[in-house]
């Protein structure tokens, strides 16, 4: 007698699927270091833990050198455990390597407001207004 259809059918898709499962659990598991540290960085400024996200984002920008994203982030978790100066560095370094990332204009504006440096502040404000010229923060 032979065995029925459906249950090979049956069988295969379950076995499909958990490897399947596994397969993305592995790649999951996998992401390389500097896109899971600036995830981690980024979910640690959320909840407030400045000191945990100088650490991954730190390792976020040596992982991602090129990432202005990482170098902002980096900034503002920086500013928040007082040390203004190398925030100040962090910001700039991501605006180097992208103009436009209108965040950074606006944390550096922040931090040069928070330091007295008027001008400076007012020349990052006005960088970010006309870029977002609806925005309220400006």
């Amino acid at each position: 007698m032979l065995t029925p259809k459906p249950m090979l059918v049956t069988k295969n898709r379950i076995l499909r699927g958990a490897i399947l499962f596994l397969l993305a659990v592995f790649i999951a598991g996998c992401t390389p270091a500097g896109p899971r540290a600036l995830l981690n960085g980024k979910k640690f400024l959320e909840r407030g833990d400045f000191t945990s996200a100088v650490e991954q984002l730190k390792t976020a920008t040596s992982k991602l050198p090129a990432s202005a994203q990482a170098w902002n982030y980096y900034g503002v978790a920086l500013q928040h455990t007082g040390q203004p100066d190398d925030a100040a560095a962090a910001y700039k370094r991501a605006l180097t390597l992208d103009r436009d990332l209108t965040e950074a204009h606006y944390n550096l504006g922040c931090l040069w407001l928070e330091q007295n440096k008027f001008d400076s502040a007012k020349t990052e404000f006005t960088a970010y207004m006309l870029r977002r010229a609806n925005a309220p923060e400006g």
